[in-house]
């Protein structure tokens, strides 16, 4: 489905937007409340820059992201072939779901859907995006809810004068346009920006398990918004800002399908006073209608009947305060920061339900919702202990309640059952400490200390959900999720080469995961949430930048990791197994040729480790090798033509195994 060859792209240009693409890739807001360097971190962060997004032979958020190995979502394939529900991001193997155990931002604001935790990959338009920040350790000190696992963090170009389209076309009937414009008329800048895709997609059922109800799956989305930033001064900044998405995928069968509309919105302010320090607020919403219909398949794929369909409306409203000190106004070398924040987010899952069966017990509508609250309160110190030394600690205590929980059935004669869920809450206090060491000019070593908490949301304790055949239920009784970790490791910087080297550890206890039951549930489903008990997840990463000669960079990396069940009370055959849906080795490596006076291109190689499909490690996904290609030429007057190739090699790969098996990306 996504375009394996793009034949035309143009760029015209009124005033191309000026990058400092060195400063952009040093800087670092997200393993840190402050801006700091790259090279200054105490944690782990992989900076992704505007120069390395225009070279990428990835052309959507999430294929983007998997370029860097610690990174991965549920689902190994696109997110223009998987259902949205199916693509939580997850950084070193923290327990990988359709529910993202990280923190996905844009310019500060959360983009984790507030009812499910998944992210719509196709809402971040990389045309208008500057940079994105990794740090794959846990955040929940800094963030709270979804930083259990890290942050990846998306930051916007700048309003600088430019005006910037793009269109192209490939395999699958793919069309694809984007543009962005943006200028200032003295303290007031603004952009807006739009992407459109339209494609018919590929089969997605392996051919050895299709049947005649399967077809290409085919999919649409759409994207616009627009920023408008008021600074009369160098102090003072005001920012407003707005997004609407809307995407409608065909799974693969007249009743595989999905729907969403969803619309962000927000506005910030920042002011620095002299002798008070930065103070910065933040208030944000979204609204949001996703619908999903779902079918019952026959054995050999012959016939298909509509099983069910699903709204699930939410929305949500959040702000936060902040607060930085001035310099050495807390200590010599001290950088203090705090602040405070709150979400509130509501939401409801309605199934009209279609058995096979005319039984009176039937159920024919089932619902299931309520609110939840978040609160938190955070400091952060940043101790500079002369040139060699940097030291980090920070501390947070969130609150969290659920409440107005309600579920409801009704069946084929009419008998209605309501049971009310009891309100439940708690708090958690997560710290995490770090410190920088610079042993020499061009060694440098870090350690870093967490740990982190993430609250079920209420789509893991209400909302059903199925793939392929698998029926799963949610589980209101579910409790948040705990993660006990660290890293250690040194920089390399040498000879225009970089080289990190990692070794990371992390405990996560009571994780929610879909466990297979003993015998189906009444309404059919095979599996539940449950909090398993325990998973450890240890292992290294290597990560390498080199600048051979002016024209020749390479880039790649290498996480090996073992990610296993360490406690589960209630079902103890799983303890020892691999988690679900994490390879135990990915890597990746690009070589770039840039040359704008005759040529750009990049090859890149992608390989992703065998997993398993399933928490008893019965259903194996293999391994995987990908070669990827992009061209581009410069052809003057602002004009560029480029072309990619995905999968250059054709590989066949399977994606999924719930109860039908699905396949990657072909080339052709």
């Amino acid at each position: 489905m996504r375009r394996l060859l793009l034949l035309l792209a143009s760029v015209p240009t009124l005033a191309w937007a000026q990058s400092d693409a060195g400063t952009a890739f040093q800087t670092v807001v997200t393993a840190l409340r402050l801006p700091r360097a790259q090279s200054d971190s105490t944690s782990t962060v992989t900076v992704l820059s505007r120069p390395e997004i225009e070279r990428a032979t990835a052309l959507n958020a999430d294929d983007f992201l998997r370029t860097v190995p610690n990174v991965q979502t549920f689902r190994r394939s696109s997110s223009l072939v998987a259902d949205p529900t199916s693509q939580g991001l997850s950084l070193r193997d923290v327990g990988p779901s359709s529910v993202s155990r990280a923190l996905v931002l844009l310019d500060g604001v959360p983009m984790n859907d507030a009812f499910g935790g998944w992210v719509y990959w196709q809402a971040l338009s990389l045309l208008d995006v500057e940079r994105v920040e990794i740090a794959p350790t846990g955040a929940s000190a800094l963030y709270g809810n979804f930083g259990l696992g890290g942050v990846a963090q998306f930051v916007s170009r700048p309003l600088e004068r430019a005006i910037e389209a793009e269109v192209s076309g490939g395999s699958f009937s793919t069309f694809d346009g984007r543009a962005r414009a943006a200028n200032t008329w003295g303290p007031v800048g603004a952009t807006v920006f739009g992407e459109f895709l339209q494609t018919a997609g590929y089969d997605v059922v392996s051919p050895a398990e299709r049947g005649s109800i399967d077809v290409p799956a085919a999919s649409s989305h759409a994207v616009v918004g627009a920023r408008v930033r008021y600074a009369p001064d160098e102090h003072l900044s005001l920012t407003l800002h707005g997004r609407y998405f809307e995407e409608a995928e065909e799974g693969g069968t007249a009743w595989t399908r999905s729907r969403v509309e969803m619309g962000w919105y927000g506005a910030s302010l920042q002011y620095e006073a002299h002798r008070a320090g930065l103070f910065t607020a933040q208030g944000f919403g979204s609204e949001e209608r996703f619908e999903q219909d779902r079918g019952r398949v026959s054995a050999a794929r012959g016939v298909e009947a509509h099983s069910g369909m699903q709204s699930v409306p939410s929305h949500s409203q959040g702000a936060s305060v902040g607060w930085t000190a001035p310099a050495g106004s807390v200590g010599r070398g001290n950088v203090v920061t705090a602040g405070v924040d709150f979400l509130r987010v509501r939401g409801v899952s309605k199934e009209a339900l279609f058995p096979a069966s005319r039984l009176p017990g039937d159920r024919l509508e089932r619902s299931g919702g309520g609110e939840q609250g978040f609160a938190g309160v955070f400091a952060e110190d940043v101790v500079h202990a002369g040139d060699a030394w940097e030291l980090s600690g920070a501390a947070r205590v969130d609150l969290w309640r659920n409440r107005d929980g309600l579920r409801s059935t009704t069946t084929r004669a009419g008998e209605v059952t309501a049971t009310k869920v009891d309100d439940r809450g708690g708090a958690q206090l997560d710290p995490k400490l770090g410190v920088r060491y610079r042993a020499t000019p061009w060694m440098t070593w870090r350690a870093t200390g967490y740990r982190a908490f993430r609250a079920p949301t209420l789509n893991e304790l209400y909302r059903p959900f199925q793939v392929g055949t698998v029926l799963t239920d949610p589980n209101a009784a579910l409790t948040p999720e705990t993660l006990w970790g660290g890293e250690v490791g040194p920089t390399f910087v040498v000879a225009g080469a970089v080289l990190r080297v990692t070794g990371f550890w992390n405990e996560l206890r009571n994780p929610i995961t879909n466990v297979t039951l003993p015998s189906a549930l009444p309404d059919g489903a095979v599996r539940q949430r449950q909090n398993l008990g325990g998973a450890r997840i240890r292992g290294g990463e290597l990560e390498f930048s080199w600048r051979i000669a002016a024209a020749w960079s390479a880039t790649g990396g290498l996480v090996v990791s073992d990610p296993r069940v360490s406690a589960s009370p209630r079902a103890p055959e799983l303890v020892g197994k691999l988690v679900p849906q994490a390879p135990t080795e990915r890597a990746t490596a690009a070589l770039t040729y840039a040359d704008p006076r005759i040529v750009t291109a990049t090859a890149q190689l992608r390989f992703n480790g065998p997993q398993y499909e399933d928490d008893q490690n019965l259903l194996l996904l293999r391994g995987y090798v990908l070669v990827d290609l992009r061209v581009s030429r410069e052809l003057g007057e602002g004009f560029r033509l480029f072309g990619v190739i995905e999968n250059l090699l054709d590989r066949r790969y399977v994606v999924g195994r719930a109860g039908v098996t699905t396949v990657g990306q072909p080339l052709n």
